[in-house]
């Protein structure tokens, strides 16, 4: 099979960028499936819930760059990809004439996991307490951007102008209330993830962010003459900071 030669030397004609009329609304399959336990004749007042969700995207509104639809289109049999058909060139000079960087259908996403919750509101003597602790569990996010193209695994990996989906995240609040002043305690907890921008050479002790706890502890008086407020707000932040980088190419 002849196929023409992609020239080195830059295309007559910029890529064309912009809006898409052809764009059709991203289409999405969501279910949930969990259950609540609340063991009022043990203890009054707890909530115990799990709830599992699993989540497809198909259609994805995508910009790829003009350099990836080219690489790919030639790199498929017979020139048969759909991005062949974004992309003219002259059939003098071989040179590009034409060339669609718009936004695309294109790519599939899906997501699915695990949440945990734990609700309880009681009394320890005299004190009103309130507890609410909520865990989710990332066990699976990939990315296809593109038929033909290599999945992205986000779960588990943090930075790399990407966010940060590490495998576990919780938060928590604590309340506990008596004559009108009331302190409540809440923590946020991010677990341990890969870093996006370490590269192939570095270790793996290196490659991994270790785990964040961030907490506050705000108070408050509604007592008459009484006025009391503030917040005392740590963190035990360990988690390095990361370096602003492309798209990181995928592995697994």
């Amino acid at each position: 099979m002849c196929r023409p030669t992609i020239r080195s030397s830059a295309p007559r004609s910029s890529p064309q960028w912009g809006g898409n009329q052809s764009l059709r609304p991203e289409s999405s399959t969501t279910w949930t499936v969990g259950t609540v336990i609340s063991p009022r004749g043990i203890i009054p007042g707890l909530s115990l819930t799990a709830d599992w969700f699993d989540i497809k995207i198909k259609d994805a509104i995508r910009a790829i760059p003009g350099s990836t639809k080219l690489a790919v289109c030639y790199a498929s049999q017979n020139l048969s990809h759909p991005f062949c058909s974004d992309f003219t060139r002259s059939a003098l000079t071989g040179e590009v004439t034409y060339l669609s960087a718009q936004p695309i259908n294109t790519g599939r996403e899906e997501m699915n996991g695990l949440d945990l919750g734990l609700v309880y509101s009681g009394a320890v003597g005299e004190v009103k307490i309130s507890l609410d602790l909520n865990m989710t569990y990332l066990n699976k996010y990939v990315v296809n951007p593109f038929p033909g193209g290599a999945p992205i695994y986000f779960d588990g990996f943090i930075g790399g102008g990407n966010g940060g989906y590490p495998k576990w995240r919780g938060y928590g609040v604590l309340t506990a209330e008596k004559d009108g002043i009331s302190a409540t305690w809440s923590t946020q907890w991010i677990g341990k993830a890969t870093d996006f921008n370490a590269s192939a050479a570095t270790s793996a002790t290196a490659r991994r962010t270790s785990s964040t706890t961030i907490f506050s502890l705000p108070s408050r008086s509604t007592r008459r003459h009484v006025s009391r407020s503030g917040p005392i707000i740590c963190s035990t932040a360990r988690r390095p900071i990361s370096r602003a980088s492309p798209m990181p190419t995928p592995t697994r």
